[in-house]
């Protein structure tokens, strides 16, 4: 039986631009480019980037990974470019919303005993702020 991880996360705000309103087209199938940033912790960057499949290079599609103050905000943009590389048209295509991780166990869904590798503890060390993702 393979080991995966679990990772619940906590869902907060999630806003639907008005841009998704008839757009059925752009939500292909399309492999998506993907952006991480401030990410100091490996072990959570490794979790984001394996969310989604591998892009492929004709990708016109991008989902950003943004860390600020260990809440991750998700957004999702599609891209043209009109020329050279500084003429980039960006639009957002949503959905947006902000991620907090809470809880990463190791071993398989069925285990009901599976090992803690990270846990948020909010309220532990209160003194000072401190980054949780660092893991």
């Amino acid at each position: 039986m393979a080991l995966l991880d679990m990772h619940p996360w906590l869902l907060l705000p999630l806003e639907l631009p008005k841009l998704l309103i008839n757009r059925g087209s752009i939500a292909s199938r399309q492999a998506l480019v993907k952006v991480r940033r401030n990410f100091t912790g490996e072990r959570t960057a490794n979790i984001m980037k394996h969310l989604f499949p591998v892009p492929k290079p004709e990708s016109k599609r991008l989902i950003t990974f943004a860390n600020r103050d260990d809440y991750i905000s998700f957004r999702h943009h599609i891209y043209e470019k009109h020329g050279g590389p500084k003429s980039i048209d960006l639009k957002e295509v949503g959905p947006r919303f902000e991620l907090r991780l809470y809880q990463i166990k190791r071993g398989t869904m069925d285990q009901s005993e599976a090992q803690n590798e990270f846990v948020l503890r909010p309220y532990m060390n209160t003194a000072k702020k401190q980054k949780s993702l660092g893991v």
